[in-house]
């Protein structure tokens, strides 16, 4: 492992991340982390707007970690401190080779045992004394044993009041899939067109929100008119009746000739491409799918 030598949290610090393929991002890669895979792509290399909230939570997690780490090295025996890394080893595909990094909460001087710390919740609680470890907080410590070489991680978290924690072994088949997994972020990554994000333009979200309450009402108002309109039908009792404003006639016609499927059969081996017209663009507004 390439030691890094910033300080987390700085200026430097944040460029490194923004050139390399964090532990802490690989969660979000692999569709386990807190956003969207997609969010993920679209917002890569964009600098994020930290609300006054978020930036008290990392206060709050940084004063937590410096609180566990006293019990960490107890539990490990080892001295542990912060430290960042890049993976200079080799076998990894080319894509990835030398771009792999991880931040280290705590690491041995021999490299040989690392320490993750999270905020205690319930969850984690639960899922310790199932003796499974969240799958995204094992993906960042998969790719942190990849990165230093360690044997092993311990899982801890803690509040003001509570406390777990569990060691972590290397998951090679883990391993591969998050290694695979960047390659194809990679890929993506490159098809994806440049997209602005304005989830925190303040005027877009006003717009985003009318617009939103305005298709509400007319689904419900579609909704309410086709119900309306089977009672209309069905008071009609499939005769041709008049009212003041609205009539209910029957009619009978041929049906539509599909005029592709007959092309395609009557001439499949015709190009239509010279027969094409000019490129048309045109704005779509579409619905984001976070999940």
């Amino acid at each position: 492992m390439k030691i890094v030598d910033l300080d987390q949290g700085t200026p430097e610090w944040h460029l490194f991340r923004a050139t390399h393929l964090t532990a802490s991002q690989a969660p979000e890669m692999m569709g386990e982390g807190y956003g969207s895979r997609d969010a993920f792509i679209r917002n890569w290399g964009k600098e994020k707007n930290i609300s006054s909230y978020q930036e008290m939570l990392f206060a709050k997690g940084h004063e937590l970690e410096a609180r566990a780490l006293p019990f960490a090295c107890e539990i490990a025996g080892e001295d542990l401190a912060p430290m960042s890394g890049v993976y200079d080893g080799n076998g990894l595909p080319d894509a990835i080779q030398g771009r792999l990094s991880a931040s280290f909460d705590g690491i041995d001087m021999e490299h040989t045992v690392l320490w993750e710390h999270k905020t205690w919740n319930q969850k984690i609680q639960a899922a310790v004394d199932a003796g499974q470890i969240p799958l995204q907080h094992r993906i960042q410590m998969e790719q942190q044993l990849l990165v230093s070489g360690a044997d092993q991680c311990l899982f801890m978290a803690s509040n003001e009041t509570e406390s777990c924690h569990q060691w972590y072994l290397p998951d090679l088949e883990l391993r591969e899939a998050i290694c695979d997994g960047w390659v194809q972020f990679l890929k993506d990554l490159e098809d994806t067109p440049d997209v602005t994000d304005l989830s925190q333009d303040a005027d877009w979200l006003i717009l985003e929100g009318q617009y939103e309450a305005v298709m509400k009402k007319l689904a419900s108002a579609e909704l309410s008119a086709k119900h309306l309109k089977g009672l209309m039908f069905e008071h009609a009792k499939e005769r041709d009746v008049v009212g003041l404003n609205y009539r209910v006639q029957k009619t009978t016609r041929k049906g539509s000739i599909s005029y592709a499927k007959a092309f395609k059969s009557l001439m499949p081996q015709a190009d239509l491409e010279p027969f094409r017209g000019e490129l048309v663009e045109t704005l779509q507004l579409k619905e984001v799918k976070n999940g």
